[in-house]
């Protein structure tokens, strides 16, 4: 019965439409589906129009239903989801854009996506949600273009959508021809063919409606009579093209604009235009921009003010060519050096100024102005002389007491370039709030720089602002107050704490969290490291819990052998998913040091070290993701006697999706081992009986028996053995590239990258593709030991062998026409973002053609240069300075670090 509606409602929208005469090009056309009490009142009854023969078709999963087998029910056709159409043959007058409207109704709330298709050609989807089964809303199904004659209308509801419609009536309303009413030029119709030199904007009105994705294809030119062209953008509004100039009009030119191809919003395409103008004289200007002043930095080791900025037309477009001037005032307001330039493209515009010998140290006051505009930008720039920036470091190095300190902090504050009433609390007058935490005891503060030695400048401010939002924390008790500091962005970056991981806390957690944050003591987190270290712990606390993830209890039994025999200790742990890695640390008593071995599911050795009391294994690159045992800790016996083992560690867990390792505890076990005197001359070789008293940890451990393995020989693992322990040191070698700090400690603390035996990471040693796939593949989560590498000069005995798979497996790196990855050759910054470029296709990023920006833009290779825009747009690379990309160059360590870090941040905000 249910289908025998949906069907009468198709079928009623598809004839009734045959039997009115051709549309006329001036009024709306409305037809019946079907007519109701709800819109016939006059009778009250339900009127069944007769249904002519021969126009229309509709369709279901029965198939074709022809008019005198449909069923009529209730107040209107109906439609379904189940594939069901409408189609119509529809007589037009006259050709052109005809806006379709239905009045209808949803059913239960269920909206649905009417598709409509003229002469074969899909054109419009529109849904529609009335939230009433009866078809009392006018809705309008879009615009669609109509051919002189017979047209073939096809109506359907898309099946994904799930709903249903309840149709009454349809009409076509032609769209009139759009007409061009006026041209504006700098918001003035342009009457006349002058226009003021410093206009940066023209405006086409139309009858009609705009749309930039419409008018983007057209062809528009300005240019003057020596064809020199003055780019332009476009934007609609409403009825308004608007074309906006980014490069400035000369003085008393002519020029031509030229319009082909324009769209309005329904689809007509209007005539062709040529507008020419003339540009007025130098006494006769006036115009509209603005100025900004983008980048204007302290003077750390240099004496040159470098100030850039950017000019901006009326519409907020950079525009070049415009004069803009930048005035420099002393600290004591009486000097004052001017300035001026022409702007470049995007409206960039660049100042240097060096200072002169003996130049008063303090800030400078730097005031940019635009040609035409009344207003400016403001900024400051500190600048210290050398004599007494090695003068106030002296005199801090020189300190015995926390208010001497205090002392020279207040006095020199300008010099130094901070704000010492950060350390006051703010609230609002009114509501109570706190604005800004504050400090409770300056001392504290101020005591962490007594006797400090600062070689540079820069030291002291890196110090200043790190230890300023340590002592915040420490001194804010409230769980409130310390999540706020910590979150925090510039005190988060001096304190280097990821404020990314609180957000993955549910809020149940997150509260938690907080006051655990809140009963942190001072001697737990009085240096960045203990306070990243209580943080990552706390959230890994609730990150466990969030994920139903606890610490891991081993369970081992005694073993008993005899002299000669290889004693197996299987170390069972119930059933763990989503492992990681683990290490393990097997304290033990007697000279067995070297004798003790372990057997785990990877793909490589476990990392072995010996000290004199215990051994130490790190197991990596895990076969498989569920575990019901650790491994087997074996161990040779050559005279009789016992020993214990106590074994514990900590295991890692990946879970998938969720950006952070884990990590737990694996709480102890104790084993016995007895080694028995030989009951005959000739015993077993390699065998294991559990002993009689059961092992420590908790829960019952399987016993094994082991047999002959005989000698193995086992590769030695390519990697430099992994401490347990990870302890954060400082690089001592980055003062070059402080602006690549931040994303150097991040790789480190993460393993990685790791510290060379002198301190030293090397920022601009040239990185090879094999060390910059390691470090992706790392950074990224996508290492598997287990992967298989195919090119041809990738020897799987090499360090990078798995690396280079991992990254090969996830179609990141393709190799060369002849199967080569040329692991040893130097990675260009080009290649760099073509291999990020495709880790964003497999995430599923948007890829379009991006628009040029570096000057040397002819120096990037065709292969490359979407993906370096796109990465320029993603923001992970802003180029060498000047506008330079410098593609082929080999990118550094550093350089290599800040990308990656910049990639993995773009990727995780997403």
């Amino acid at each position: 019965m249910k289908f025998n509606k949906i069907l009468a409602l198709l079928l009623c929208f598809a004839l009734v439409l045959a039997a009115f005469p051709a549309l006329a090009q001036t009024e709306e056309i409305k037809w019946v589906c079907k007519k109701s009490t709800r819109i016939n009142e006059s009778t009250g009854d339900l009127w069944y129009p007769e249904i002519p023969q021969g126009y229309g078709d509709y369709f279901t999963d029965w198939g074709s239903i022809s008019a005198d087998a449909a069923d009529w029910w209730g107040h209107a056709l109906h439609i379904g989801h189940t594939n069901c159409w409408l189609s119509y043959t529809v007589p037009v007058q006259t050709a052109g854009i005809y806006e379709l409207f239905v009045t209808a109704g949803t059913y239960e709330n269920f909206p649905a996506t009417i598709l409509t298709e003229v002469n074969g050609v899909a054109t419009t989807s529109t849904v529609i949600d009335t939230c009433d089964w009866e078809p009392n809303v006018k809705v309008s199904l879009g615009y669609i273009p109509l051919n002189e004659g017979d047209n073939d209308i096809k109506i359907s509801i898309e099946q994904k959508s799930g709903g249903a419609l309840a149709l009454q009536y349809f009409s076509l309303k032609p769209v009139p021809l759009p007409i061009v009413t006026d041209v504006k030029a700098g918001g003035e119709s342009l009457g006349g063919s002058i226009i003021k030199r410093g206009t940066d904007n023209i405006r086409i009105v139309c009858t009609n409606p705009f749309d930039i994705e419409t008018a983007k294809d057209a062809e528009i030119l300005l240019a003057d009579t020596d064809s020199n062209e003055i780019p332009v953008k476009i934007t609609a509004d409403k009825n308004e093209l608007v074309i906006s100039l980014i490069k400035t009009l000369s003085y008393e030119k002519d020029y031509t604009l030229t319009v082909t191809g324009l769209k309005d919003a329904y689809g007509y395409t209007l005539e062709d235009m040529q507008i020419p103008f003339t540009t007025s004289e130098e006494n006769d200007d006036s115009g509209e921009d603005s100025a900004i002043i983008t980048s204007a930095p302290d003077l750390q080791n240099t004496t040159v003010i470098t100030v850039e900025g950017q000019v901006k037309n009326s519409l907020g477009d950079g525009i070049a060519g415009r004069m803009a001037s930048l005035e420099i005032e002393a600290p004591d307001g009486t000097d004052v050096i001017t300035l001026e330039t022409v702007s470049l493209a995007d409206g960039k515009v660049e100042y240097s100024y060096e200072l002169p010998e003996n130049a008063e140290a303090g800030k400078y006051k730097v005031i940019l102005k635009s040609e035409y505009s009344d207003t400016s930008d403001e900024a400051e720039v500190r600048y210290i002389s050398e004599g007494l920036k090695l003068q106030i470091l002296g005199e801090i190095k020189g300190t015995s007491s926390a208010s001497k300190v205090e002392e020279i902090l207040s006095l020199y504050s300008q010099e130094l370039g901070i704000d010492l009433t950060q350390l006051d609390k703010k609230t609002d007058e009114e509501s109570g709030e706190i604005i800004q935490y504050g400090l409770t005891d300056k001392s504290f503060f101020y005591g962490r720089f007594t006797g400090k030695n600062f070689e540079k400048l820069e030291d002291f401010n890196i110090y200043y602002k790190t230890n300023l939002a340590l002592e915040l924390f420490l001194q804010n008790g409230d769980a409130e107050a310390r999540a706020d500091i910590l979150t925090e962005e510039s005190y988060s970056q001096s304190l280097c704490i990821d404020i990314a991981r609180m957000g993955y806390l549910n809020d149940e957690n997150k509260v938690l969290f907080k006051n655990d944050l809140a009963l942190v003591e001072r001697s737990s987190a009085d240096t960045t490291e203990k306070l990243v270290s209580v943080y990552n712990d706390l959230t890994n606390k609730y990150f466990l819990k969030q994920n139903s993830k606890g610490n891991i209890i081993l369970s081992a039994k005694d073993v008993s052998v005899y002299v000669g025999q290889q004693a197996e200790i299987k170390l069972d742990c119930g059933n763990v998913e989503d492992l990681l890695g683990y290490s393990l640390e097997i304290k033990h008593t007697g000279n067995t040091a070297e004798k003790i071995n372990l057997e785990a599911d990877c793909t490589a050795n476990p990392v072995k070290t010996s000290e004199a009391t215990s051994v130490k294994f790190v197991v990596e690159k895990l076969k498989k993701s569920e575990y019901q045992s650790l491994g087997t800790v074996t161990c040779e016996t050559e005279s009789e006697g016992e020993f214990e083992f106590t074994i514990s560690g900590m295991a890692f867990y990946q879970i998938e999706g969720f950006p952070y390792e884990l990590y737990v505890e694996i709480e102890s076990a104790e084993v016995k081992v007895t080694v028995n005197k030989n009951s005959s001359s000739s015993s077993p070789s390699h065998s294991s009986t559990p002993g009689s008293s059961g092992g420590g940890g908790g829960g019952g451990g399987s016993s094994s028996s082991g047999t002959s393995k005989g000698e193995q020989s086992k590769p030695l693992d390519e990697e430099k053995p992994v401490e347990v322990e990870n302890i954060k040191r400082e690089f001592i070698d980055l003062e070059s590239v402080l602006w690549a700090k931040e994303s150097i400690d991040y790789l480190y603390e993460k393993g990685i990258i790791a510290e060379s035996a002198d301190g030293k990471f090397r920022p601009n040693d040239a990185v090879t593709r094999a060390e910059f796939i390691k470090m992706l593949v790392m950074t990224m989560g996508i290492y598997d030991g287990a992967s298989v590498c195919t090119f041809s000069d990738v020897s799987k005995e090499s360090w990078y062998s798995a690396y280079v798979a991992s990254a090969q497996k996830n179609g990141i790196i393709l190799g060369n026409e002849k199967n080569l990855f040329n692991p040893d050759a130097e990675i260009t910054r080009q290649d760099i973002c073509v291999i990020l470029s495709r880790i964003m296709d497999k995430l599923g990023y948007e890829n379009k053609a991006y628009e040029p920006h570096f000057a040397d833009d002819g120096a990037i290779s065709e292969y490359a240069k979407n993906a370096v825009y796109r990465l320029y747009e993603f923001k992970v690379i802003n180029g060498v300075g000047n506008n330079i990309f410098d593609p082929l160059n080999s990118a550094t360590r550093a350089m290599s670090a800040k990308m990656l870090v910049q990639f993995l941040k773009g990727v995780e905000a997403a």
